[in-house]
């Protein structure tokens, strides 16, 4: 998988992981779907990536006074990113993709509505029903 794809990648994850108490377990998924993918050298250098945007989200967060305009945002966002990196997925990666994203968003205590639009926006991006 390129390089593009997997920042893209982090990115995504850490949009769609919102206000969680813990990543600790989306990390964790995290760190299986990249040791999949990379050699070992390279896995610590994308969970850190994915460090830096989750922290980033999470300050935009907690800034962020109206959840509406928030979830907007980050919906365009989720959309911007999908587009991006469809073209460079084959059907398989895509698969992976979505499998990680539900096991992701499953790691919380619950699914939240905002968890359920972003993998329902993924999924029509790759052009799953």
């Amino acid at each position: 998988m390129r390089e593009k794809v997997l920042k893209a990648l982090m990115q995504l994850f850490a949009i769609i992981i919102g206000p969680r108490t813990n990543n600790k377990n989306g990390r964790q998924i995290i760190e299986t779907f990249l040791h999949q993918q990379l050699r070992e050298s390279s896995v610590e250098e994308y969970l850190e990536l994915f460090d830096g945007f989750y922290a980033h989200y999470q300050r935009k967060q907690s800034e962020e006074d109206k959840k509406e305009k928030k979830l907007a945002l980050n919906s365009v966002k989720v959309l911007k990113i999908c587009t991006q990196i469809n073209e460079d997925l084959d059907i398989r990666q895509k698969m992976v993709v979505m499998i990680r994203l539900l096991e992701f968003i499953k790691s919380g205590t619950e699914v939240s509505e905002q968890e359920l639009e972003f993998v329902q926006t993924v999924s029509e991006s790759f052009f799953f029903s």
